[in-house]
């Protein structure tokens, strides 16, 4: 032997058992770091792809800037794509038809085929020219070199040559529109003849990994460009965290805190098994240091032999990590199927096993600070004499038996009278329940901001596109009647002028039926659902915004009718605008308004509805005379619950794991605490305690770390919890952060399994053991 460092291998070796917990935790945790940070990869690769999908792969939408800035912006070195574009009839309010069908119509160079979703064609259409959706067929039986007619709202028509198809869009699907892609000059001969002469905006794409956020800032301080003149796509950039969108950034920050807590629990955990392992040893680090060790050496020794372990624990962690990854993803596209269709399937994620393998290295030697200086601390004379164990004082041990039975008070002394044991041990279970708290506030943000998984999401939308017109009552009746069609409901809507707050501006006045307000008392954060009376009292629902601040009681002045505020919702299914959304019953709608018939009507389908059963609901809408806008939000609401269950399903794993982590690390303290205090056992058996009362002895141990562990999680988690509630939900939605019983309720349970699981083994080990045997144990 060279030095003392070559006992590593040789302890290894003898110590080959004792060691097996330590590496577990290692294990564990690298494979937690791995899998989450794995999952967290392949989930934006996925939403990438469907981002990209649904909004396009452009970085920057430039308006308001002149045809010299958008070229020399066009020829920066880190520009992959640049196009100039321009738009027709987006919203579908205009008379532009092709074949009895709405038609939308956008101009581009060639580059924005690299940029926008749908285009999948190599060609680019040439003069007089169109790509059109493929949702043209269904109408229309046309095919590549055809022409079609254009039809203008001046009556005017244009014919264009057919050269390709593209998948339908989001504006194609929703609408039920086909839309029209030809080149610059064929745009703007349409554009001229309608007297709608509008400038450019300019699609940019840069190339691969340039620094996004520093070529935005370039760019907006080289020409001068205000921020309502560059448009983001928010989504890609917050793929590659180049976002400064405020929230998104907020979103970064809960990220980093709650990735330092991840790597705190491994932190704790490993040092919790480190320092035990410590205890165990101490005969042996004196021993050392009676043959000449140094404290130096000793404290490098315990680092070593920490960092020895990660040489087989690190590869295997990050192994199983890439393991567990897959078997999520298989399930996720087994369980979910279609909404996980962009999940990719066994691949690697280099950023997960690298994350993994620096925070098991990092954790292990952080780790062992603590236990490396404890063991260099260790008395020679000790070690010499044998009294390297802690004992608690006489004094301590009457003072505790005195209030209780012996047993328990023991084991209660065992747990508190080592400060680093209690502190690590405390602080894993306190970390378990920060983490259950934190992450419950993101379930809850998830649920809350996706309107897609409320019970009123539609299905199909009818909307009324003439102004002065609408759509019968009796049309939901009907609509209900229909094959595929589960549930049908109408809202009348009116932008009213209104005095409120002080302040003179219009509300956006939205009528309910019976089964819209009882879906909207589950929204309800303050106040009553409104009530039709007899009098001329008028009574409200406001929808809870960041720039509308009605409360209960508040009232809103109409030109002869004064409407009260009876509650406020914290959501709706309407898009947020600067009018307060306000919410009324039917008949008070009408007798506001006099008008009798719906804007917008909503369907919902059976889960096993056809295509041919929505074919049918759209070929009843576009019937002749029924001037009615068809939207089809299935595809939206697909893409929003994957979202839903891919974010779901990876917190509710990491809990799992965490619980896990909490588990195995108070059954392994407590298994390691039992093993550094063989000889004391063996003392106590040999005076006379039972079996049970060793059951109980270590039981009360187990119990003094998991109760002060858990108020001290539950003292420093609710106030995080409260904050972060706070920063995600009622900022915007405007509900106050209730006590989270629930999660409270599963920490408390996981705290009685831990303690449960933990004392029986390390007991009945005990209990199984000769007394002869456990005295002389070294």
């Amino acid at each position: 032997m060279r030095s003392y460092l070559s006992l590593i291998p040789i302890s290894a070796k003898v110590r080959k058992r004792q060691n097996r917990m330590t590496i577990l935790c290692i294990v564990i945790s690298v494979l937690l770091v791995t899998a989450v940070f794995s999952m967290a990869d392949m989930a934006i690769r996925m939403e990438t792809s469907n981002r990209i999908e649904k909004d396009g792969s452009w970085h920057l939408l430039l308006r308001n800037i002149s045809a010299s800035t958008a070229n020399e912006i066009s020829k920066r070195n880190d520009v992959a794509a640049f196009s100039p574009y321009g738009n027709l009839n987006s919203s579908i309010d205009q008379n532009y038809f092709v074949g009895g069908k709405q038609a939308a119509i956008c101009g581009a160079e060639k580059d924005l085929a690299k940029m926008l979703p749908g285009f999948r064609n190599n060609t680019y259409p040439s003069d007089d020219e169109v790509i059109v959706t493929s949702n043209i067929l269904d109408t229309m039986n046309v095919t590549i070199g055809d022409s079609i007619m254009l039809t203008m709202p001046n009556g005017n028509t244009k014919s264009l040559k057919i050269v390709g198809f593209n998948q339908d869009t989001a504006v194609a699907s929703q609408y039920d529109a086909m839309v029209l892609f030809t080149n610059l000059k064929t745009f703007a001969d349409i554009q001229s003849q309608n007297e709608k002469a509008e400038g450019f905006q300019y699609y940019l794409q840069f190339k691969n990994h340039t620094n996004l956020r520093k070529a935005i800032t370039e760019i907006k301080e080289q020409y001068g460009l205000p921020d309502s003149s560059v448009g983001e796509n928010a989504y890609i950039l917050a793929m590659s965290l180049s976002s400064d969108n405020s929230y998104i950034l907020g979103l970064y920050t809960v990220a980093a805190v709650l990735a330092v807590m991840v790597l705190l629990a491994g932190i704790f955990m490993i040092a919790a098994s480190l320092n035990s392992s410590v205890l165990q040893r101490t005969s042996f680090y004196g021993m050392l240091r009676c043959l000449g060790a140094s404290k130096g050496q000793v404290m490098k020794l315990v680092r070593l032999e920490a960092l020895n372990w990660c040489k087989t624990a690190i590869p295997a962690g990050a192994a199983l990590g890439i393991a567990a990854t897959w078997m999520l993803c298989l399930i996720m596209h087994i369980w979910v199927g279609w909404e996980f269709k962009a999940l990719p399937l066994w691949q690697i994620s280099p950023m997960g096993i690298l994350c993994g393998g620096i925070s098991g290295f990092v954790t292990v030697w952080m780790a062992s600070a603590a236990p490396a200086k404890k063991a260099s601390k260790v008395s020679p004379i000790a070690a010499v004499s044998g009294n390297t164990e802690r004992i608690p004082s006489g004094k301590a041990s009457s003072h505790l038996g005195s209030r209780g039975r012996v047993d328990i008070s023991l084991g209660i002394s065992h747990a508190v009278s080592t400060k680093k044991s209690l502190i690590l041990m405390t602080g894993s279970f306190a970390l378990s329940i920060i983490l259950f708290l934190c992450f419950s506030v993101l379930l809850g943000w998830i649920g809350t901001a996706l309107n897609s998984l409320k019970s009123y999401t539609p299905d199909i939308s009818l909307y009324c596109a003439a102004e002065e017109n609408g759509l019968s009552r009796n049309l939901p009746a009907d609509l209900q009647s229909l094959p595929g069609v589960k549930r049908a409901f109408g809202r009348m809507h009116q932008v009213l002028p209104a005095a409120y707050e002080g302040k003179q501006g219009h509300i956006d006045l939205i009528s309910y039926d019976e089964t819209q307000f009882h879906w909207a008392k589950a929204d309800l954060v303050e106040g009553d659902l409104p009530k039709d009376t007899d009098d001329d009292a008028f009574y409200v629902l406001s929808v809870f915004d960041k720039s509308n601040s009605l409360k209960v009681g508040d009232t809103i002045q109409l030109d002869g009718a004064e409407l009260t505020v009876s509650g406020v919702l914290n959501d709706s299914p309407f898009d947020a605008s600067d009018s307060p959304t306000i919410i009324c019953t039917e008949e008070t709608f009408q007798k506001l308004t006099q008008k009798q018939t719906y804007k917008v009507i909503d369907i919902q389908l059976v889960k096993k509805a056809s295509d041919s059963d929505v074919a049918g609901l759209r070929s009843l809408v576009n019937a002749p005379g029924m001037d009615i806008q068809f939207s089809d939000r299935r595809e939206g609401n697909q893409m929003v619950n994957s979202t839903y269950w891919a974010f779901t399903l990876f917190v509710y794993v990491f809990l799992a794991v965490i619980a896990l982590i909490t588990v195995l690390n108070i059954v392994n303290g407590i298994s390691l605490s039992v093993s550094a205090r063989k000889k004391q056992y063996g003392i106590m058996r040999a005076v006379g305690m039972d079996e049970g009362q060793i059951l109980r002895m270590i039981t009360a141990e187990a119990a003094t770390y998991g109760v002060i562990g858990l108020i001290v999680g539950c003292a420093a988690g609710l106030p995080l919890y409260r904050y972060l509630y706070t920063l995600m939900i009622t900022h915007y939605f405007g509900i106050e952060s209730p006590i989270p019983w629930a999660c409270l309720i599963i920490c408390f349970g996981i705290t009685v399994v831990s303690v449960y699981i933990a004392v029986h083994t390390p007991a009945k080990r005990i209990n199984n053991m000769a007394i002869t045997e456990t005295i002389n144990e070294l």
